[in-house]
């Protein structure tokens, strides 16, 4: 855990400003770039401004996926501390296991919680039941 705590210490106190920082220039830019493009009239002036536009957004979407908290793959935790971790993190968990629901039982609450109802079962081939 003293791990996992210096990691999103370090992500909230330099990664994730720099990230925030980066997107909100990038914001700026982009505006600037679309008043631009709609004033001028001369075509390849237009197209070389929609491509610089076209580059911003694509790093901003870049930016912006990157900005998610670091995921921590938890090991040997009880059920019950991995869904306050869970919730504390606002994460959910992923498992290709047909048992699936019954993990999310476990997790969540009870063989007959509602979450569970939301959980896909699949067979080995991938196809959903």
């Amino acid at each position: 855990m003293d791990h996992q705590t210096r990691l999103l210490e370090t992500w909230k106190l330099k990664t994730s400003p720099q990230l925030q920082s980066e997107i909100r220039v990038l914001d700026k830019e982009i505006g600037s770039l679309e008043k631009k493009a709609a004033k001028t009239t001369e075509p390849m002036e237009r197209d070389r401004m929609l491509g610089e536009l076209e580059f911003k957004l694509a790093r901003k979407d870049e930016m912006t996926a990157r900005a998610a908290m670091p995921c921590i793959i938890a090991q040997d935790v009880t059920t019950e501390c991995l869904a306050v971790l869970l919730r504390d993190n606002r994460e959910v968990v992923f498992s290709s296991s047909p048992d699936a629901r019954v993990f999310a039982g476990l997790v969540y609450g009870g063989p007959d919680c509602p979450a569970c109802s939301f959980f896909p079962m699949a067979t080995k081939t991938g196809i959903h039941l």
